[in-house]
């Protein structure tokens, strides 16, 4: 029978290496699973520390996502600093039509949820130091092969260069992986000619966690609550779709005009 250096390599320690590797951790404790993360990590990142940020990039999370959380014993952490959607919005601009959707409607607390992407991580790392996962950071994955029953890796930390072997790589890179390329994976990409800008803002009337999602004739927006999981507040977090000549016109704007524009856009729901 083969013998391997760890049962488990995945290549990424981002949300989805983080998240899969503390699935696998709890599932099948047996299993050696190690993480190679580019990005070197610091022990005093831990979520007793965590500030939150007001210019942090943010994930929405649906209802079946807190159930998976929950799954792996990290919601209750996670909750801390989770908003929750209690409300949805949907309108077209310059139509009367809108649809309004209410978690207490279907019997739950929340619809879905806004959290900063940093604080989702904080929570993974401190659930994962309580689990037999390896980590080798700063490190990355630059090649690999297949060998009997199994695959070999090539890894590069800093100056050094060592392979490991393992039963099953997992490639969990980010979108512009170098690493799936190597191994003949092709994406096919296709322009649609939009692109999503993201940023949070503040408005005069209270979010009261309502997510609206507004359509446009340039594109579909949102606005997400932020802040507080426990008291409305006047952060959103925005995704605003622009074509390509709008996404250069609006990143030239002062601030100020850049509100305004988003004003005239979406409306006047939040002030």
């Amino acid at each position: 029978m083969a013998t391997f250096d760890t049962d488990l390599i995945i290549a990424g320690g981002g949300l989805a290496g983080a998240t899969l590797a503390l699935a696998v951790a709890r599932a099948v404790p047996s299993l050696r699973v190690t993480v190679v993360e580019a990005f070197p990590l610091s022990p005093d990142a831990l979520p007793e520390s965590y500030q939150p940020s007001y210019d942090a990039r943010s994930t929405a999370l649906a209802w079946g996502s807190r159930l998976i959380f929950e799954e792996l014993g990290l919601w209750q952490r996670l909750a801390e600093h989770a908003t929750p959607i209690k409300h949805i919005h949907v309108s077209d601009r310059g139509h009367f039509g809108a649809t309004r959707l209410h978690a207490v409607d279907h019997g739950q607390e929340a619809l879905g949820y806004v959290a900063d992407n940093r604080w989702m991580g904080l929570c993974l790392m401190r659930e994962l130091l309580d689990t037999g996962v390896q980590w080798r950071a700063p490190a990355e994955v630059t090649d690999m092969a297949p060998i009997p029953e199994g695959v070999r890796v090539r890894l590069s930390e800093g100056d050094d260069t060592r392979e490991m072997s393992a039963r099953c790589l997992v490639v969990a890179d980010g979108g512009r992986s170098g690493l799936r390329e190597k191994l003949g994976f092709q994406p096919d990409r296709h322009s649609y000619g939009q692109n999503a800008l993201i940023a949070n803002v503040s408005t005069s009337d209270s979010h009261d966690f309502t997510a609206f999602e507004r359509f446009t004739d340039a594109g579909p927006m949102a606005l997400l609550p932020h802040g507080s999981p426990a008291r409305a507040g006047h952060q959103s977090a925005l995704v605003w779709t622009l074509s390509d000549d709008a996404l250069g016109q609006v990143l030239e704007l002062s601030d100020e005009e850049k509100c305004r524009w988003l004003q005239e856009r979406f409306g006047w729901r939040l002030g």
